[in-house]
């Protein structure tokens, strides 16, 4: 048997009976004279989580088996190593903190498989992190804020593009307690977003002017300021805060003498604009609703993938992340992915979609990495079909295609699931709630737009007839969603913060959707856009899904001029413009009561980040000088 050398550990006992171990505010009280070693942590409050007896090597299933078999109570059962497998960890109990779940994880997969790659960063140049330095890295990083005068409760706004580094910073800020405020860097530029305190911020290069110019304004009671440059020399330097060098936790020590967080709070905050809002808010979420965006929808998906593809994992099990890690579904899949043990390959994100270049980039990554899965919205999988990638790349190890963000009409999605050989999903989503709906593309259910799937248990989903009455409408009928669960958010954070959407435990999300008989959720898009067209609301993403079914352009918007229809196309070529005719024709196939008046050829559609249309940008686009005409102020984003 192998020699147990207590000196390794470090153990402290307490014989005061009235200190209850689950008393947080004891156990916080004096963080300077408490020493947590956490590679220690295990599964130790939860009794499915530990090793059977089989799982052990004999000689150590005997010496446990005499520990049982004696009453002596100053013996202590200790699993003496880890187990050949990792243990099959379901979601969390009630009350575990979002950071130990995490962590419990992360180094399991450091004992087990240190060597494992766990990030590689496909940006500028390849750089790849094993488990070992993943966990080493967070760990510095909380010491190198801690350091700092960073500590528990403190938010930290982080804004940069995707790197290895912004990774350890939100890894290193659970770690100590503290807050990451997830920035969209279109929005710092913009100046457009809520007034919110943070203690710190983290920023790369390329933000830190924007980050300089709004730490004042909108960013209050930031003292200390993170930056990832490789030559601080060439910066600018301002008197009214502390500037570091972000590359700074390379230096500190991998040993962690801090105590982890043992109360629950705010875990992470994400920058949203939401259906409702003026400009993006920023969404507080707690423990257990960060664990549901991070498990829920994606352990559904892996059973999918594995579903298609049993053997994914033993010939890559790589997974690639186009989008900003701000964005509430690449976090998430990002934490799915280490939790489960796998590699996470992160590429630059963009906001112009339609790039070649772009698709380009991600076609190559499939190709050379062998992806499995990808999450696209729709405007991506349209550019997917108009460059006809597959035919350049060799992206024949995708399995599934799932769709986020704005919904997605049949035509495209069988031209995805033909073209390349792949599943498609359709999800419901929001950065307020995470994944609520899921459901695998069937021609035979959908009919014009894919519908959302059915929401998960624990998932409440229901429609209002209308804003004034707020009754809830019948099956089958039209109205504004609102939703209820475990994984909703817990408030949104500012100084002029509106939380009159939540009342109770229900959330209004602003968006028009219906539940069908068969307990299936289609969203329509926000109840602001929808448009009027014949004294009838009609969702201008369900028409033009629809009209999408002629081939003679690429992309279709629609919007009002009064009580008139009105059309913008961007064409293949001058011969394939469509007429108002072929238009009204394929309206009237799928018993549309609606009559298009004008059709206007665009040079482009604006669109966001996620695919979704900007639509305030629209009347300009269609050169609109009508004096009634009244431009609403821009109230989406770039996510």
């Amino acid at each position: 048997m192998t020699e147990f050398n207590i000196d390794q550990y470090e153990i402290t006992v307490s014989v005061d009976d009235d200190n209850d171990i689950g008393n947080s505010e004891t156990n916080e009280s004096d963080d300077a004279n408490t020493t947590f070693n956490i590679s220690t942590i295990t599964s130790h409050d939860e009794s499915d989580n530990e090793p059977d007896a089989q799982e052990v090597e004999p000689e150590i299933a005997e010496d446990l088996q005499k520990i049982e078999d004696t009453n002596d109570p100053s013996l202590v059962s200790v699993p003496l190593r880890p187990v050949s497998h990792p243990p099959k960890r379901k979601l969390p109990k009630e009350g575990e903190l979002f950071s130990r779940w995490i962590f419990y994880h992360l180094y399991h997969h450091r004992n087990l498989q240190p060597e494992k790659i766990a990030l590689i960063e496909e940006v500028s140049e390849a750089r790849c992190v094993s488990y070992a330095e993943l966990v080493d890295g967070a760990i510095k990083t909380a010491n190198y804020m801690s350091h700092h005068g960073i500590k528990k409760g403190d938010r930290i706004a982080m804004c940069m593009e995707n790197s290895v580094e912004y990774v350890f910073y939100q890894l290193g800020a659970y770690l100590l307690g503290a807050v990451p405020v997830l920035i969209n860097p279109s929005h710092i530029a913009a100046d457009k977003f809520e007034i919110i305190e943070c203690a710190a911020a983290v920023v790369d290069f390329d933000n830190y002017g924007h980050i300089l110019r709004v730490c004042q304004k909108l960013i209050k009671e930031c003292q200390h300021v993170f930056v990832l440059a490789e030559d601080l020399s060439v910066i600018y330097i301002p008197p009214h805060v502390w500037i570091y060098d972000g590359f700074g936790f390379l230096e500190f020590p991998k040993n962690f003498k801090k105590s982890m967080p043992m109360k629950d709070g705010h875990v992470t905050i994400f920058s949203s604009s939401g259906a409702n809002a003026a400009k993006p808010k920023f969404v507080a979420h707690s423990s257990q609703s960060s664990q549901l965006m991070v498990y829920e929808y994606f352990d559904k998906l892996f059973d999918l993938l594995v579903e298609k593809d049993p053997d994914y994992t033993s010939i890559n099990g790589h997974h690639l992340i186009t989008s900003g890690l701000h964005c509430h579904d690449a976090w998430s899949y990002l934490y799915y992915v280490l939790i489960k043990g796998e590699t996470c390959v992160l590429a630059e994100s963009t906001f112009d979609i339609w790039r070649a270049s772009f698709l380009d980039r991600v076609a190559g990554l499939i190709e050379q990495y062998r992806i499995p899965l990808i999450l696209a919205n729709a405007q991506h999988l349209k550019c997917f079909v108009k460059y006809e990638v597959h035919n350049i790349y060799d992206i024949t190890s995708l399995k599934i295609v799932a769709n986020t963000g704005t919904t997605l009409s049949k035509t495209i999605a069988q031209k995805i699931k033909q073209m390349l050989n792949v599943s498609v999903t359709q999800a419901y989503s929001a950065t307020e709630f995470g994944v609520v709906a899921y459901e695998l593309f069937d021609e035979s259910l959908d009919s014009n737009v894919l519908s959302c799937g059915t929401p998960f248990t624990g998932t409440q989903i229901f429609q209002i007839a209308d804003l004034r009455t707020e009754r809830e409408v019948e099956v089958g009928e039209w109205g504004q969603v609102w939703v209820s669960g475990n994984s909703l958010f817990t408030e949104y954070i500012g100084e002029n913060a509106d939380n009159d959407s939540r009342i109770k435990a229900w959330y209004r999300t602003g968006d028009y959707g219906m539940v069908d008989h068969k307990n299936r959720i289609h969203i329509g898009g926000p109840v602001s856009q929808l448009l009027e067209i014949r004294g009838k609301k009609m969702s201008p993403e369900f028409l033009e899904s629809i009209m999408s079914e002629h081939n003679g352009f690429e992309d279709i918007v629609t919007m009002n001029n009064g009580r008139e229809l009105w059309c913008g196309v961007l064409i293949k070529d001058d011969d394939s413009a469509p007429s108002i005719d072929e238009l009204d024709k394929i309206l009237k196939k799928h018993k549309v009561l609606a009559n298009v008046s004008k059709i206007v050829t665009l040079d482009f559609i604006p669109r966001s980040e996620n695919g979704k249309v900007l639509r305030n940008e629209i009347p300009y686009l269609m050169n609109l000088e009508h004096e009634e005409t009244v431009v609403a102020e821009n109230s989406e984003s770039y996510i």
